[in-house]
């Protein structure tokens, strides 16, 4: 399903997502609309999800899956709604509720009118693409049988703690941190310097440290 912007979700950036039946909806697909929730984080597929109610829905036995982006660039929001559907194996309505994807900021909110889960665990959260970082809200990271209605979360990319890296190590006074004074270099040398977060996001640049020898002259 086309996003309507490019959304960026845990260093990655997508304009597409899939729509599972079974309360979640993932970045990038193995296939499967598994009705078994995990831990969050748990390395097993499927990964890349944002699961407002992850359980063994069965929307043919009752409700509707809609989907719209809406507002104006560069403030738009893509919704994912979840309508009155069912727990299988019932017929009567299990979750109603609804996923936000905010451009821009990236901001997640998850909008529950209610959830009703009669004989199955339930995972409220999100996870990165490798199933090695994510996040749950409080109390329904496998959730047994729960039941509630008006709740919302919102999940808030962080400001991030990076660790830093240069290359090559020669002249620095510490390779390993944002700033390293360079002393006694005696040529143009072109340092590298990578930045890794807490979620192994990384970015990479040059840093360039030119040495000017001037002709001397004699007067």
């Amino acid at each position: 399903i086309p996003i309507g912007f490019t959304f960026n979700f845990y260093c990655n950036n997508y304009t597409n997502c899939y729509i599972a039946s079974n309360g979640f909806i993932e970045m990038t697909s193995d296939g499967s609309a598994s009705w078994i929730p995990v831990v969050s984080p748990d390395p097993a597929t499927p990964n890349s999800f944002i699961a407002p109610c992850w359980t063994d829905l069965a929307p043919p036995r009752a409700g509707t899956i809609d989907y719209f982006t809406t507002g104006v660039s560069p403030n738009r929001i893509f919704v994912v709604q979840y309508n009155g559907v069912a727990e299988y194996p019932f017929f009567t309505p299990a979750f109603t509720g609804e996923v936000l994807l905010y451009e821009t900021t990236n901001v997640i909110e998850f909008h529950t009118t209610s959830v009703n889960i009669l004989i199955h665990n339930m995972l409220e959260g999100i996870e990165n693409n490798s199933g090695t970082v994510g996040a749950a809200v409080p109390g329904r990271n496998l959730a047994v049988n729960p039941s509630f209605t008006n709740d919302a979360w919102r999940f808030t990319p962080g400001v991030a703690t990076f660790n830093y890296s240069w290359s090559p190590t020669t002249f620095l006074s510490n390779p390993n941190i944002s700033n390293p004074v360079a002393t006694g270099v005696t040529s143009t040398t072109n340092y590298t310097v990578t930045a890794t977060d807490g979620n192994n996001c990384t970015g990479t640049t040059i840093v360039s440290v030119a040495i000017d020898n001037p002709v001397a002259t004699i007067t």
